[in-house]
């Protein structure tokens, strides 16, 4: 290589050009990384809000459909102890 001081100079500035060029692009790296860290914690916090939720609403569905069933039951019963009253009342004149 030439050694004249212009062509010192210019291999000085390209060499500062691709230092700087290498800091850029650890920095972005280094910034991709911590964005990919935030969003994988973010995703597996929605992921198990969801997981609760969806089994909030399966323990909710059964509540219900205890309920119906007890109110079924109890209607029925109801309905039974009706009849049987009216058997009573039609069978005991």
């Amino acid at each position: 290589m030439n050694s004249d001081p212009q062509s010192k100079l210019i291999a000085h500035k390209i060499k500062h050009t691709i230092d700087l060029f290498r800091f850029e692009i650890d920095t972005l790296k280094t910034e991709q990384k911590h964005i990919k860290e935030i969003s994988n914690r973010r995703l597996i916090e929605l992921e198990q809000h969801t997981k609760d939720h969806e089994q909030r609403l399966r323990r909710i569905q059964d509540d219900v459909t205890r309920n119906k069933v007890v109110h079924g039951i109890t209607a029925t019963g109801s309905s039974f102890m009706s009849i049987i009253a009216l058997l009573r009342s039609v069978f005991a004149k």
